[in-house]
């Protein structure tokens, strides 16, 4: 099993679509000029075909900018 390094709640992730806390894993993925998490293919869709076109950049949330 890896190590993962202990993170606060609040340092953690969140699902670029829907929100979810991200304990590990996602799927990585350039958007917006972002690099956004997602926690399945499933967001990611609805990110790209709802989110994204209606809201634009007001769709990325600073919670989901992964380094």
């Amino acid at each position: 099993m890896a190590d993962y390094p202990y993170q606060e709640v609040n340092e953690m992730p969140r699902c670029g679509s829907c929100g979810k806390l991200l304990t590990r894993g996602g799927l990585k993925a350039e958007r917006l000029d972002n690099t956004l998490i997602f926690c399945s293919a499933k967001c990611l869709e609805i990110f790209d075909t709802y989110k994204a076109p209606k809201y634009g950049e007001a769709a990325v949330w600073p919670e989901s900018i992964v380094g």
